[in-house]
């Protein structure tokens, strides 16, 4: 059988669905690409075990006829990305399970193999359901994610970020118990039961990848150990983790009296410049402020190094002193896309909250950042 697509849609597909193949693993078919022809469409589904991706393309099916087959993920995807746009034609031999792969100048010959064994995609119909723009939820993933744990045995609920769902409010939640993201929407519909989800960090990149290149809104389906999104003509579904989220809320202040109004362009670009000497025991960073202006210092005794920068801020309360690892404090500052971050304070012992001056109505998002104390 034959059929013909184009390189530049099919090589798009595998790009995204490439991210879910595992680097190792015991199954070889989850070494495999599963493609599915029927009639003029092509699906083409990727498995870890824990996550499965599938999306479909159109193709021009020369023969009409529908057929199955696995073809291994690491050559065709690195033969195709070299190619500019052009037409592919695929001509399967059904007997021997060779595969040809034709282009303008050349050809390439892969052996595929028998689809049976490849994990299915379980049915959704009596999942609970949300909808959202594919832009909003990739918003709450990135605004989130950074501040996950990035490893933990003891802790595994933190590895990825917490999904709470109550009526039309959906929040999403990460933390590392260092540094903690809050992001808030509000959706058109709602949700009868409160919900708690905890999605895996592999599937919350694989999502910001799909939603980049989204425009359509993103439909969430779960129970109580799995979660669909269906954006577009792609389909993820993904085991979540299990395990009890820390209770986030008790740890966001709710009257930090100090605020401090910043340009979050100049504080970066100044954590930056003082950081390369930063402690490599605690990475710390010191903030002074004092009279519209923050002084910043970074220093490692051990080798004599020393930085320090002021700015220009928005400050008329008592002169205080705080430190934070700088590494987190990037972090915070780099996510952010406000002009201005109203950092509220209440001594050098608690932690300060980070919030976007300008946020998009119907969206609340902070960052909670807990403070470096010197004995």
């Amino acid at each position: 059988m034959k059929f013909n697509v184009s390189s530049t849609v099919l090589l798009t597909a595998l790009q995204n669905a490439v991210k879910v193949i595992p680097s190792k693993t015991s199954i070889p078919i989850l070494d495999y690409f599963l493609f599915e022809i029927m009639g003029d469409k092509l699906r083409i589904t990727a498995s870890d075990s824990e996550i499965i991706f599938r999306t479909v393309v159109d193709i021009v099916n020369e023969d009409g006829v529908d057929y199955k087959m696995a073809l291994p993920s690491k050559r065709t995807i690195d033969s195709l990305k070299e190619l500019s746009e052009q037409p592919l034609t695929f001509d399967v031999d059904n007997d021997t399970w060779e595969i040809t792969v034709n282009w303008s100048s050349g050809n390439l010959r892969l052996s595929a193999m028998a689809a049976e064994g490849y994990p299915e995609i379980k049915s959704y119909e009596n999942f609970s359901q949300v909808t959202m723009s594919a832009d909003m939820l990739e918003t709450g993933f990135k605004n989130t994610i950074f501040a996950a744990e990035q490893v933990s045995q003891l802790r595994p609920a933190m590895l990825g970020v917490l999904v709470e769902i109550e009526g039309s409010n959906v929040t999403f939640v990460a933390t590392n118990a260092q540094h903690l993201a809050k992001f808030e929407i509000n959706v058109e519909e709602q949700v009868e039961d409160k919900v708690s989800l905890i999605v895996p960090p592999k599937t919350v990149y694989i999502l910001c990848a799909i939603c980049a290149k989204e425009t359509s809104n993103a439909i969430i389906q779960f129970d109580e150990k799995n979660i669909l999104f269906k954006i577009g003509e792609t389909i993820l579904m993904s085991r979540l983790i299990e395990g009890n989220f820390p209770r986030y809320r008790q740890v966001i202040p709710q009257a930090n009296p100090r605020h401090a109004i910043v340009n979050r362009q100049a504080l970066l670009s100044a954590v930056k410049r003082v950081s390369v000497c930063s402690s490599p025991v605690n990475g710390l960073v010191m903030l002074d402020f004092n009279a519209d202006k923050v002084f910043m210092t970074c220093a490692d005794a051990g080798f004599g190094l020393y930085a320090e920068d002021t700015i220009t801020i928005q400050y008329n309360d008592e002169p205080m002193k705080i430190g934070f690892k700088a590494q987190y404090l990037l972090e915070v500052l780099s996510v952010i896309e406000s002009e201005e971050v109203d950092i509220q304070l209440a001594d050098a012992t608690r932690p300060g909250v980070f919030i976007p001056m300008e946020q998009p109505a119907g969206e609340n998002f902070l960052v909670v950042l807990m403070p470096i104390t010197l004995n």
